[in-house]
């Protein structure tokens, strides 16, 4: 047998042999992490669960594929949760389910979000999540006799107006206003003198295009092309929606910028092929090597923080429009005949009509700082203690801690606390901040990721 044949065999037996685990690693399959099937008890759904689970990886892309697989995966072991606990054979008999097992599973998330112990949003969410799972697993085929659905009734599954409302769904969009921006990016000088020319250019291009951080990452070093009326385009990858190719129209300053990053690029590394160069790259691996998405946002923390009165993260968010209040319903009515503890009101953000600061008591004097105050305290702050143990609490401008502060922000939209009391020379998330953003539905992989994008 030739030696690539021999080769690919050997990797395709290394697949099946991991898909027979109930813990993937997911370094067998290109990814990070691990993947645990475990806390799904029924037979069948395991295995069900783990034949979706391979199809739905050959179709994504990225850094955070285990992360979603992950919420899926948990999602759906809800769902076996409530057969074994609703059900006197726990849900082993196949046969027997059906749309009674459905609504049993969505008054126990119900009643969860009533008692506190999760968010309407994880409620959305794992709806959304065993709903998508189930079609799939019909849709790949596996209620044939001889698959791991076979005899699963028709009437086991969610029906769109079973999910409920996401609550973080927002009619309008929230952005800096222009006067905001314009400061930004006349302050660009200043970032040039305080850190290297690749990065200085990856900030000015997030600025400029709008794109994601990890799609100017890995921009080709021939990424500037021309449209049909010989204008600048930006080619890109979309790499959420596995979209390679992407055109975006951008400006003769952008493509100038852009020209001249090719430049410092070819005469970093002369002697690599350019069709294998990186347009940002690190400075090993012969320029095909992108730099690290960390090293952007300690870059553009520092950066705002050596601005003039030093901004920071909780004041630039002083300038976004306030977002409308929204009143969600339930979906699904408690059962009548289950009684239901008191739940114990867990800190949140102040309520609507409330404008005074929870810490310090200060209330705005006047309506035109009443929407600043109101940012201000919807920022959450971790105050870490002696013994690791942490404090949350809700600052106006008047209260807010001036030590070093340390930023945890989601990799994708760049929301979340603020923490004191942590080593100055450090950014590691400590292992309290850790379990408080577990607790409340964040993915703390190698990408910290808020709920509303895990």
């Amino acid at each position: 047998m030739p030696a690539g044949a021999l080769a690919a065999s050997t990797h395709e037996d290394e697949l099946e042999a991991e898909q027979a685990k109930d813990i993937w690693a997911m370094s067998v399959f290109g990814h990070r992490g691990r993947l645990d099937f475990t806390a799904i008890s029924q037979p069948w759904l395991r295995e069900a669960t783990k034949r979706w689970a391979i199809q739905d990886l050959i179709r994504r892309r990225g850094d955070g594929v285990t992360t979603v697989l992950r919420a899926h995966v948990a999602a759906l072991a809800g769902l076996s949760e409530s057969l074994r606990i609703h059900r006197s054979d726990h849900g082993l008999v196949i046969g027997a389910l059906g749309r009674h097992d459905i609504e049993m599973f969505l008054q126990r998330l119900a009643y969860l979000e009533h008692c506190d112990e999760i968010s309407a949003l994880s409620r959305s969410l794992s709806c959304r999540k065993v709903h998508h799972a189930l079609r799939q697993m019909r849709l790949l085929g596996l209620t044939r006799a001889d698959d791991p659905l076979g005899g699963l009734p028709d009437d086991f599954g969610l029906r769109r107006e079973d999910i409920p409302r996401r609550p973080d769904r927002q009619a309008s969009h929230r952005a800096l206003p222009p006067e905001i921006l314009a400061q930004l990016c006349d302050a660009l000088p200043l970032l040039r003198t305080r850190t290297s020319k690749v990065l200085a250019v990856a900030i000015e291009l997030l600025i400029d295009t709008g794109r994601r951080p990890s799609e100017i990452l890995n921009l080709p070093w021939d990424c500037l092309g021309h449209d049909h009326d010989d204008s600048y385009v930006l080619v890109y990858d979309d790499l959420k929606n596995n979209r390679p190719g992407r055109r975006l129209p951008i400006t003769h300053t952008t493509a100038e910028l852009i020209r001249a990053q090719q430049h410092a690029t070819r005469e970093q590394f002369p002697d690599s092929n350019p069709t294998e160069l990186i347009l940002l790259p690190a400075s090993d691996q012969n320029g095909r090597r992108a730099l690290a998405r960390h090293q952007i946002g300690r870059t553009h923390r520092d950066w705002l923080k050596a601005l003039p009165g030093g901004l920071t993260r909780s004041t630039l968010y002083r300038h976004l429009p306030s977002r409308p209040p929204q009143t969600l319903t339930a979906d699904i009515p408690q059962p009548e005949a289950r009684k239901t503890p008191t739940p114990v009101a867990a800190p949140s953000s102040p309520a609507a009509g409330s404008s005074s600061c929870p810490t310090c008591g200060h209330e705005p004097a006047t309506r035109r700082d009443l929407v600043p105050h109101r940012a201000d305290l919807a920022t959450i702050w971790l105050h870490l203690g002696d013994r690791n143990e942490l404090r949350e609490a809700r600052h106006c401008a008047h209260c807010q801690p001036h030590g070093h502060v340390l930023v945890v922000s989601c990799s994708r939209c760049g929301d979340g606390p603020l923490v004191t009391g942590t080593d100055s020379g450090s950014d590691d998330v400590p292992a309290s901040v850790r379990a408080w953003l577990t607790q409340h539905d964040w993915s703390v992989g190698s990408d910290l990721l808020c709920p509303n994008h895990s």
